[in-house]
């Protein structure tokens, strides 16, 4: 179960299978209608003798900067259309507004500053209606929160995001670039790879106690992506 809050005040719910939106007065509010969300239990054909659809689990809302509502979780049915993918966006009055051919089961989503959102598939991190390049990891994305500058934080069982160890836990940058991943070779040693803007200033320093600071390694025209064992 989730509750965000809309700028006027208002609470969008999810529980189980449905969306609701409460009034900032803490009433329900009947001008918001959404659609069923429901999942086909045997596929591809029912058990005899039902419809063979049983609700549907949602996971996860978000709320864009436009004020279309993002929901997403385990479902193949969206009011009277079968055989959707795993991510709807509804309009302000609850009706449904877009599908996404996104298929799997989605775990967390995120709204995105600028518009759009961000949502967890699968061992996939896809942007709707924004320009995010998708990135795979080897695990799942359970949760996903925004940082002051836009950065995205996410954590999950992953250890490896966008090809860059990241155990559990990585930083992404706004454009989607994971910023700084730590591995432990052994037990003097650290190998940490770092992603950022191609043009960036970067600046790697060194230090045993934390006062007294060597660089390591400076580079004013960053090509994106280094690697430094320490």
């Amino acid at each position: 179960d989730q509750m965000i809050e809309a700028p006027d005040g208002s609470i969008y719910a999810l529980h189980g299978s449905s969306v609701a939106r409460i009034s900032a007065e803490g009433e329900h509010d009947p001008a918001f209608n959404a659609p069923g969300f429901g999942r086909r239990s045997s596929f591809p054909l029912p058990t005899p003798g039902t419809d063979g659809i049983e609700p549907a689990h949602l996971t996860s809302l978000a709320l864009s900067a436009e004020g279309k509502l993002y929901v997403t979780g385990d479902f193949t049915i969206v009011g009277t259309n079968r055989y959707t993918g795993s991510v709807a966006r509804l309009n302000q009055d609850g009706s449904l507004d877009r599908l996404y051919p996104i298929y799997g089961g989605g775990h967390a989503l995120l709204a995105r500053p600028g518009g759009g959102a961000v949502v967890s598939v699968g061992s996939s991190l896809i942007g709707l209606d924004s320009p995010w390049t998708s990135l795979t990891n080897n695990g799942a994305i359970h949760t996903l929160a925004l940082a002051p500058d836009g950065g995205i934080y996410a954590g999950g069982e992953f250890t490896s995001l966008g090809g860059i160890p990241s155990p559990y836990i990585a930083r992404l940058w706004a454009d989607n670039l994971p910023r700084l991943a730590i591995s432990v070779n052994d037990a003097d040693s650290l190998t940490l790879t770092l992603s950022a803007p191609s043009g960036s200033t970067v600046l790697l320093e060194k230090s045993s106690d934390l006062h007294t600071w060597t660089v390591v390694q400076r580079t004013s025209d960053f090509s994106g992506q280094a690697t430094v064992a320490l």
